[in-house]
């Protein structure tokens, strides 16, 4: 009789109790599939690779990836061609339009506003500009040069 609760313990036979078998060999195959016996390490390595070329030559193409950056601001000597005097409100500012050469040879007038008046026609300076907008500039002193 058993008890409530209880699990009742029946004998298994041997055959249907799980124990450990070595290799099986499945349709006539001797060998295992294991990553262990069959290593893919260079497969895979060259796999990646192939991979990072090709990401990097679809970047290079796509222009999301530059190798050499181009430069971001270029500059050129120039000259002072004309000072205005403007006034707004209470403040005192000077427009200075000068003209220079862009890389490309093509000549090129600007204008800058700065705050103090000592600019006049004549005085050399550098224009700063972007390489894809030679036409808008902004004007420096030019470097002190010695005899």
């Amino acid at each position: 009789m058993l008890k409530q609760g209880s699990l009742a313990e029946s004998p298994q036979p041997a055959a249907s109790r799980p124990h450990l078998v070595g290799s099986v060999a499945v349709d006539g195959e001797t060998t295992t599939s294991r990553m262990d016996g069959n290593p893919r390490r260079a497969t895979a390595l060259a796999d990646l690779g192939i991979g990072s070329l090709l990401l990097t030559a679809a970047g290079l193409v796509s222009g999301r990836l530059v190798l050499f950056r181009r430069r971001r601001w270029l500059t050129a000597p120039a000259v002072v061609t004309g000072v205005e005097r403007l006034k707004h409100g209470d403040e005192v500012r000077w427009r200075i339009r000068f003209a220079y050469f862009d890389r490309n040879g093509q000549a090129q007038e600007s204008a800058d506003q700065v705050p103090q008046g000592s600019w006049k026609p004549g005085d050399s300076c550098v224009a700063v500009y972007r390489p894809e907008q030679p036409d808008l500039a902004t004007l420096q002193s030019a470097p002190v040069q010695s005899a």
